[in-house]
């Protein structure tokens, strides 16, 4: 599957997909989401999630991401655009859970502007 925006890409991941081709400016987001330190993965995961419920409590009237993330703690670690990825991801997945899942696929760099992820395999 190819996923060009963080819908296509939540819905993806949601899917369980084997094979996710990520182009464009969305895979230099997740490719900043993969270099994260593990500690801080999980801080911005904690601190998204009330950004995620508030979000698809009011998906209802699609309210830009950008004005429940500019100047949060996450949008500082991260960047915002990249905050703002992840919580689009989170919100197309239906829930914080799926941007977890993300790190359940290996991601291999084709390019400046593309990369593949690779479901891993359960053991």
């Amino acid at each position: 599957m190819i996923a060009t925006d963080e819908a296509m890409l939540g819905k993806a991941i949601k899917g369980e997909e084997e094979t996710i081709e990520v182009s464009g400016d969305l895979a230099g987001h997740v490719k900043r989401m993969y270099q994260m330190d593990r500690v801080l993965w999980k801080v911005c995961l904690l601190l998204l999630a009330s950004v995620v419920i508030i979000l698809l409590a009011v998906s209802s009237t699609n309210p830009p991401i950008l004005s429940y993330i500019e100047g949060t703690k996450p949008a500082n670690m991260m960047g915002t655009g990249t905050a703002v990825t992840a919580v689009g991801i989170a919100v197309a997945g239906g829930g914080i859970h799926t941007l977890k899942k993300l790190h359940q696929y290996q991601m291999e760099e084709l390019g400046e502007n593309r990369i593949v992820l690779y479901r891993k395999q359960k053991k």
